[in-house]
Protein backbone atom coordinates (compact mmCIF):
# COMPACT_ATOMS: atom_id res chain seq x y z
CA UNK A 1 0.00 0.00 0.00
CA UNK A 2 1.42 3.59 -1.04
CA UNK A 3 2.15 6.02 1.32
CA UNK A 4 0.60 9.51 1.59
CA UNK A 5 2.00 12.81 3.03
CA UNK A 6 0.74 13.30 6.54
CA UNK A 7 -2.05 16.04 5.81
CA UNK A 8 -2.87 15.16 2.20
CA UNK A 9 -6.69 13.18 1.91
CA UNK A 10 -7.05 10.69 -0.90
CA UNK A 11 -10.11 11.19 -3.25
CA UNK A 12 -13.10 9.59 -1.82
CA UNK A 13 -11.42 10.01 1.94
CA UNK A 14 -12.41 12.18 4.96
CA UNK A 15 -10.25 11.98 7.51
CA UNK A 16 -12.20 12.23 10.74
CA UNK A 17 -9.46 14.61 12.81
CA UNK A 18 -7.35 16.68 10.90
CA UNK A 19 -4.48 19.22 11.09
CA UNK A 20 -5.74 21.98 13.12
CA UNK A 21 -6.79 24.62 11.31
CA UNK A 22 -8.07 22.06 8.21
CA UNK A 23 -11.44 22.34 6.95
CA UNK A 24 -13.08 18.88 6.72
CA UNK A 25 -15.72 18.44 3.90
CA UNK A 26 -18.04 15.55 4.53
CA UNK A 27 -19.67 16.03 1.51
CA UNK A 28 -19.78 13.01 -0.79
CA UNK A 29 -17.68 12.94 -3.85
CA UNK A 30 -18.94 13.30 -7.26
CA UNK A 31 -17.31 9.43 -7.74
CA UNK A 32 -19.55 8.61 -4.88
CA UNK A 33 -22.92 9.83 -6.09
CA UNK A 34 -22.46 8.28 -9.63
CA UNK A 35 -22.01 5.06 -8.14
CA UNK A 36 -25.05 5.29 -6.22
CA UNK A 37 -27.11 7.50 -9.11
CA UNK A 38 -25.89 3.89 -10.92
CA UNK A 39 -27.09 1.92 -8.33
CA UNK A 40 -30.71 3.64 -8.71
CA UNK A 41 -30.47 2.89 -11.69
CA UNK A 42 -30.14 -0.60 -11.73
CA UNK A 43 -32.89 -1.19 -8.49
CA UNK A 44 -34.85 0.65 -11.01
CA UNK A 45 -34.18 -2.11 -13.05
CA UNK A 46 -32.58 -0.28 -15.76
CA UNK A 47 -35.35 1.10 -17.14
CA UNK A 48 -34.63 4.60 -18.56
CA UNK A 49 -36.22 7.39 -16.04
CA UNK A 50 -34.38 10.65 -15.15
CA UNK A 51 -30.81 10.74 -14.51
CA UNK A 52 -30.96 13.83 -12.80
CA UNK A 53 -33.76 12.83 -10.33
CA UNK A 54 -31.09 9.79 -9.60
CA UNK A 55 -28.41 12.16 -9.39
CA UNK A 56 -30.12 14.34 -6.75
CA UNK A 57 -31.47 11.58 -4.90
CA UNK A 58 -27.77 10.28 -4.65
CA UNK A 59 -26.27 13.00 -3.30
CA UNK A 60 -29.27 13.86 -0.88
CA UNK A 61 -29.03 10.14 0.62
CA UNK A 62 -24.82 10.41 0.87
CA UNK A 63 -25.24 13.52 2.31
CA UNK A 64 -27.54 12.60 4.84
CA UNK A 65 -25.87 9.45 5.83
CA UNK A 66 -22.68 12.25 6.02
CA UNK A 67 -24.10 14.33 9.08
Amino acid sequence: MAKTAKGKSQPGFSPVEGEPGEIQDSRPTQEQIEVRAYQIYLERGGEGGNSEDDWLQAERELSQAAE
